[in-house]
């Protein structure tokens, strides 16, 4: 389906189609009971629902009933008054996103009308929610201490666990990798005011960086088919922005820490939690960090038009010990919102936004030189409107229209000039530049969603249908240095190998069609929920030409050719349908007891990697052996050993130099991996805006993408294939051999026949492997009342994998002919952070940007966190603080094996040495406070100076450290990162 195409379907739904369709995942809803003193439905009585913006009114229906939905985060006065009865007043009424509030009004009867204000507390309580999900109100997002981003706070969300620490903001503006709920973060959704800003070519990564000031409120959900819209098993993070009202108000604020506010951050005695050895270790120190925002809204019609209007600059300058640079990143991001109403049944919406990130020396790591690292660039802008109409109290439709512009640029301070060369040189560090990367990866997205209430059957229903089409494209353009050159030099500058790259410049595209359906049931205490999600996912490669190599491009003389490609259609196309049913009961005693249960399917995104997998015109090269001959740490051609024969290509094969057809495939009969996933759970009201819960979530994953080698020769029988078992066994290795003990199967493979064919690969599903899930949270939620609030959590996790056959090495498949497979069913070898062993632990390995590397989020079998504030009732001064904990990361050790060939030639398996999970980080344990203090500088205008203390014990648990045993270059003796020592942060803020 094309743009034009989804365009007509978009406006025939959107003015056709009445109201079958869903409620938007970031506005809330407040459902009414009105009774008399005796319980009796009261039909016929007066709802008047008054907000920031307008005024609803709604008369109850023959059952007492009046409902208010698409409500924006705000407190609202309730007013409900019926002849015969005195009119009652709720003057705050809190409704949050994703809030579905229940209330029951009973009147009393009275021959004399009168006004009586009620002080009852809004329900926290939701009978139509059977997942789990956590909402950050205002006075979270702007009175606990945190480091302001939405990364920061996921440390704070049950079952989820990220792959950094982020101390008073020094990692701000770094993407982490984070994992939830059986979910490797590759499925996570990033949901802004109703648009999907998630990076389709970066599976689960944003397409922006966004401001934390900007939004009125932020949930987090991590489980529950109740939500319909969501598709995908991963975390979805809602982003709910600010809106003007009918009175102007605004914010000015500044925080503002640096190096003398910060401890030490060079480390005496610290303990390196593989060895037990101390050692001094230098640590990451900030050297500025300052955050401006400004923001204002209000009316430009006044109850018919309003505005609001917000800026950031966030400049983040980090000093990076291991390598002696400066890690500068400025974040700075612009806001445009308008919305109103017309006749008070049309309400509409319209919003610009643009996140931009520039950094100065992204991936500056130990091995690699300043040249080589990156300077980033480019602006993200978001453009949305959105029109909502009331075709009735109980009917109401919306759609919307919205584009992402995403795109960014990684520039090597190297430079791409003709002469430079990527070289990593004896030592194993990187040299000269790097690869110059630009991406442009646009989106367009439309929408419609509603909702329909009506009574049958003796149940109220709640009928919620919508659709959503998304086109998603990829463009994407690298060079390998000037000349097209990556290179490894060997011991003493021979024995190397070099690689000859052409310039990847390919273009690819997506589109996801997804419908929906559910209807909620209500009747006394049940609430039962049932739908079904139906997505369609396909895509294609675009066609392009790519120049040859810039060193060689005559296939005859070593070299890469020129490459006109015509595009491809890999045949991938998902449909698939997922079933949602869950159901609720809620004991109405004077303190409220809900019982929840649910059952749901979801199916991965289809990502513009898996359609562009195998495209030809992406990165391709050729290697070969390399002597420098002269010294100069230059590839030249003369030095290249082509008579010798190829090392080794990727995307390329060397037998066909001018086809257009990639030696790497991806099955046509590829399916969408699934998750099943089932919740139990409880919650109770044990005091006033005070609830506990406790919720178990099982998980099931099958269907996991993998990549195994096909097209490989047969291994020999005379010994190429080497298993070794749970023994001592001298290994050759890098530095010399050595003594390894292995705890599971290992298989070295030595590959005596290959001459010149590539290793190539092949996408398909993998049938023996299942993922299981199983979590248990406790938590607790105290709304901001009587001075204080608070939120909290302790969770448990086991994350595993099942395989239901044996590894063998050699089989046939059914795509391609002929092809032969090596391990179709996952490589035997117990790889670094990796298993083949059933019912092995599961973690993903972090990576992006930022100093953190080479951390395994995922393996805490436990994590906790509380955070909490208190309005001391004196000298306006408020304390609140936030204590995270959890169970330190596994450290997967291993022993880098080097097999030589009957050639000369050499392979590297890097061999896990023990159980992943037998070796463990210190467990984490760091606590956050703030102390603020109000000044009322007249009328509305109020004046907050606060301090914050960060990592206050100023713990120096270590976060990473060399897993390699015989690797010179990062050895299990040194220790790489360690928590940001303590640090202070001030801040002013103005509000008026």
């Amino acid at each position: 389906m094309r743009l034009r195409t989804a365009l007509t379907l978009f406006c025939l739904v959107a003015f056709t189609a009445l109201p079958v369709l869903a409620q938007v995942s970031y506005s809330g809803s407040l459902f009414l009971e009105v009774t008399d003193e005796q319980g009796n439905a009261v039909a016929g009585a007066t709802v008047k629902l008054t907000g920031p913006l307008r005024t609803q009114e709604r008369t109850t229906s023959s059952a007492g009933q009046a409902r208010f939905i698409d409500l924006s985060p705000a407190k609202y006065e309730l007013e409900v008054g019926a002849k015969g009865h005195n009119t009652q007043v709720y003057p705050n009424i809190q409704i949050d996103t994703l809030a579905n509030v229940s209330m029951t009004v009973k009147l009393q009867a009275s021959t004399t009308v009168e006004r009586v204000v009620v002080t009852a507390v809004t329900p926290l309580l939701d009978a139509r929610r059977t997942g789990t999900a956590t909402v950050l109100t205002q006075e979270e997002i702007n009175q606990i201490p945190t480091a302001r981003d939405p990364w920061a706070v996921l440390q704070t969300i049950p079952g989820v666990t990220s792959d950094r620490i982020n101390v008073g903001g020094d990692q701000a503006g770094q993407q982490a990798n984070f994992v939830g709920k059986g979910d490797d973060g590759e499925q996570s959704s990033w949901i802004m005011d109703g648009v999907d800003f998630t990076d389709n070519a970066a599976e689960g990564a944003t397409q922006t960086y966004l401001d934390w000031n900007a939004f009125e409120q932020v949930s987090y959900v991590t489980a529950g088919g109740a939500d319909i819209e969501q598709s995908t098993p991963g975390v979805r993070l809602n982003f709910v922005q600010k809106q003007g009202s009918n009175t102007h108000t605004g914010t000015a604020r500044m925080l503002y820490t640096e190096i003398d506010l910060q401890a030490n951050a060079n480390r005496h005695d610290v303990k390196n939690p593989l060895t037990g050895d101390k050692q001094d270790v230098a640590g990451n120190g900030v050297t500025e960090i300052f955050e401006k925002n400004f923001d204002l809204g209000g009316p430009l019609w006044k109850d018919n038009i309003w505005y609001w209007f917000g800026f950031t600059q966030n400049d983040i300058d980090i000093f990076l010990a291991n390598t002696g640079t400066q890690d500068v990143t400025a974040l700075r991001n612009i806001s445009i919102k308008a919305h109103g109403q017309v006749k008070g049944n049309t309400t509409w919406n319209a919003f610009w936004t643009e996140g931009d990130k520039s950094k100065d020396g992204r991936t500056a790591v130990p091995n690699r030189a300043v040249e080589t690292t990156w300077v980033q660039s480019g602006p993200s802008p978001i453009t949305s409107g959105r029109v909502s109409h009331f075709f009735s109290p109980n009917i109401e439709v919306s759609a919307q229209i919205s584009k992402v512009e995403g795109g960014f640029a990684l520039s090597p301070k190297g430079g791409s000039a003709p002469g430079t060369q990527i070289i990593v040189d004896e030592s194993g560090a990187w040299t000269n530049t790097f690869i110059d990367f630009s991406t442009e990866r646009p989106t367009d997205q439309y929408a419609v969603r509603g909702n329909w209430f009506f009574d049958g059957g003796g149940w109220n229903h709640e009928l919620k249908f919508g659709f959503k089409y998304k086109e998603t494209e990829r463009g994407s353009t690298s060079l390998y240095g000037g000349d097209g050159v990556l290179a490894f030099e060997g011991p003493g500058g021979i024995g190397g190998s070099a690689y000859l790259y052409r310039i990847a410049d390919f273009s690819d595209e997506t589109t996801h069609l997804n419908v929906w359906a559910g209807n909620t049931m209500l009747k006394g205490p049940w609430a039962i929920n049932y739908g079904v999600h139906w997505s369609s996912q396909d895509g294609e490669q675009s066609a392009g030409t790519v120049p040859g190599n810039p060193l060689e491009d005559d296939p005859a003389e070593g070299g890469i050719p020129e490459l006109v490609f015509d595009g491809f259609d890999p045949g991938v196309k998902w449909d698939d349908l997922m079933p949602r049913v869950g159901a609720t009961y809620t004991f109405d005693w004077e303190r409220r007891l809900l019982l929840k249960a649910s059952y749901a399917r979801y199916t991965d995104a289809l990502s513009n990697a898996d359609i562009g997998f195998n495209n030809p015109i992406a990165a391709s090269a050729i290697g070969y052996f390399w002597d420098d001959l002269d010294g100069d740490l230059l590839v030249s051609i003369p030095e290249l050993d082509i008579d010798g024969g190829t090392i080794g290509t990727t995307n390329y094969d060397p037998n066909n130099p001018d086809s257009a057809e990639s030696p790497d495939q991806i099955n046509s009969n590829l399916d969408a991996p699934t998750v099943d996933e089932l919740i139990i759970g409880a919650e109770w009201e044990v005091m006033r805006n005070f609830t506990v819960g406790a919720n178990i979530t099982y998980r099931e994953r099958k269907d996991e993408l993998f990549a195994p080698l096909f097209d490989v020769p047969e291994y020999d029988a005379t010994g190429s294939l080497v298993t070794l078992g749970p023994e001592i066994y001298s290994c050759p290795t890098q530095s010399g051999g050595g003594a390894i003990t292995y705890s599971e199967p290992v298989c070295l493979v030595t590959d005596t026949s290959r001459t010149t064919i590539s290793r190539n690969v092949y996408l398909t599903n993998d049938g023996s492997l299942t993922q299981e899930y199983l979590g248990l949270e406790l938590t607790a939620t105290k709304r901001l009342s009587d001075r204080w609030m608070l939120r909290g959590f302790l969770a448990f996790a086991n994350w595993e994998k099942e395989f239901s056959g044996v590894p063998v090495t050699n089989g046939t498949f059914d795509a391609p002919p002929s092809s032969r497979f090596v391990v179709p069913d996952g490589d035997p070898t117990n790889l670094a952070g990796d298993t083949t062993a059933d019912g092995s632990d599961i973690a993903y390995q972090s990576g992006g940007s930022g100093p953190t590397t080479d951390i395994w989020a995922g393996s805490s079998r436990w994590q906790f966190n509380v955070n909490a504030l208190y309005q001391l009732p004196w000298f306006g001064l408020t304390a609140s603080g936030n204590l995270q904990a959890r169970e330190g990361y596994a450290i997967p050790t291993f022993f880098t094996n080097q097999v030589q060939d009957a050639d000369g030639k050499l392979t590297q398996k890097a061999v896990q040495i023990d159980t992943f999970g037998d070796d463990r980080y210190d467990d984490i344990f760091l606590l956050d406070l703030k102390l603020a203090k109000l000044f009322k500088l007249g009328g509305d205008t109020t004046l907050e100076i606060a301090a914050e203390m960060f990592n206050v014990f100023d713990d120096d648990t270590v976060l990473s450290v060399g897993r390699d045993a015989n690797d010179v270059q990062s050895s299990v003796d040194d220790v790489n990162q360690l928590v940001s020592p303590q640090i202070a942060r001030f801040s002013a803020t103005i509000n008026f």
